[in-house]
């Protein structure tokens, strides 16, 4: 080389460089021969991205094409045939065309993004650029919820909706839920921004005034006395100390719809109310512990109040009237049991509050309730003063099931 002119070593180089791209130019076509003949069959997405760095751009837009033109393509590989398309126009075309290549593929995927990984950073500018002025986005909630939302005719899903691309412009917004009255209303979305809307639904007529549902549960049963050492039960004997039992209920009822945040139930229901005493007995019966059962048939009226801000939550509360259809004690360590049913008032009224939860399927409910019963009146039916008063309470729990 120390021997070689400065116009030979140029001859060299420039020898050198021309090998160096004719090598390079039969590897591509290798390479791309090679992936041409793998994809034969079904292309990939990782075949065409490798056509494109290798330059066999026709090759490469052949396979998009046939892979956006079969409806088997799933979306992520649309996704990905996209971001090769845009990739490609910008490469040959400029930014201009791939601005075009990609506000089709935007309408198509308003979130579509570009893996700096795989893509030139530019094409995550353009995207970025072009969502600002053609899109905005829409959130949707509603009273009740979830309501389906259309969107010009088209669903996009159901509410609570949260920021939706949605294309800049006018569009008509429809809302509806089976049952109520649907909404229509037009829109405005600006680009870039957040459009928002609450829409809340009335029930309609055609929703069925009368369902009927069952209810079952356990409860915890007392009562609740006048004096702590009284007499409970006339001609019985002395209750020393009394506790709370666990016994289980159900009703029956109709299901009465008058609005959509205030409906009822008229049921009639079995319970066993009671408790547990030490009694010490003066009528010739063994004192210790018994179990006091108290066996009614009640109808009831509650009204429900629905809270609007926290769907399928319900207030209740109404009057039970109860009939006594048989009382008797029964002696926890085994005996025979006493029956006190014309010992005690046959009839009693109770005021019923309560809470719950309801969800909608299918035209049907599922209902959990909470119930706290307070009896209003005395369950002793004599007048002497030295008997004590007592008063049915009750906690229940239930699950209930709503034809409507």
């Amino acid at each position: 080389m120390d021997g070689m002119t400065r116009s030979d070593r140029t001859s060299t180089r420039v020898a050198l460089r021309r090998s160096i791209s004719a090598l390079l130019l039969v590897l591509a076509a290798h390479f791309g021969d090679a992936v041409a003949q793998e994809v034969n069959g079904a292309p990939r997405i990782s075949d065409v991205r490798l056509l494109r760095k290798l330059g066999q751009y026709d090759q490469a837009l052949g396979y998009l094409k046939t892979m956006l033109a079969d409806q088997a393509t799933s979306e992520e590989v649309r996704k990905q045939a996209y971001n090769e398309l845009v990739t490609i126009a910008y490469l040959t075309k400029g930014r201009s065309n791939a601005e075009a290549t990609a506000r089709e593929a935007l309408m198509a995927f308003p979130d579509l993004k570009a893996d700096p990984n795989d893509y030139p950073g530019s094409i995550q500018l353009i995207y970025e650029d072009l969502r600002k002025s053609i899109f905005g986005r829409l959130s949707v909630s509603s009273d009740p919820s979830p309501c389906d939302v259309y969107l010009d005719g088209k669903g996009i899903g159901a509410t609570p909706l949260d920021s939706v691309f949605i294309p800049a412009g006018e569009h008509a917004l429809r809302i509806s839920r089976s049952g109520y009255q649907e909404s229509a209303l037009e829109i405005k979305v600006p680009p870039g921004v957040v459009t928002e809307r609450f829409v809340a639904l009335p029930v309609v007529s055609t929703v069925p005034k009368i369902g009927i549902g069952v209810e079952l549960g356990p409860s915890l049963e007392m009562l609740s006395y006048s004096g702590e050492t009284e007499q409970p039960v006339a001609g019985l004997g002395t209750v020393r100390g009394y506790s709370a039992v666990a016994r289980f209920g159900g009703s029956v009822f109709l299901h009465l719809n008058w609005h959509d945040k205030l409906d009822g139930l008229a049921g009639v229901r079995y319970s066993s109310r009671g408790n547990r005493a030490i009694y010490a007995m003066s009528s010739g019966y063994p004192s210790g512990e018994y179990d006091l059962y108290l066996n009614y048939v009640s109808a009831y009226v509650l009204a429900r109040y629905h809270l609007g801000q926290l769907p399928g939550v319900f207030l209740s509360a109404g009057p039970e009237f109860g009939y006594l259809i048989g009382a008797h004690l029964s002696r926890t360590t085994g005996s025979s049991p006493i029956d006190i049913t014309d010992q005690v008032e046959r009839f009693q009224v109770a005021l019923v509050l309560g809470a719950g939860y309801e969800k909608g399927f299918g035209g049907h409910c599922f209902v959990l309730s909470a119930y706290h019963t307070m009896g209003l009146m005395s369950l002793r039916n004599t007048s002497h003063q030295y008997e004590s008063d007592f008063k049915p309470r009750e906690w229940r729990l239930s699950i209930g099931f709503m034809f409507d």
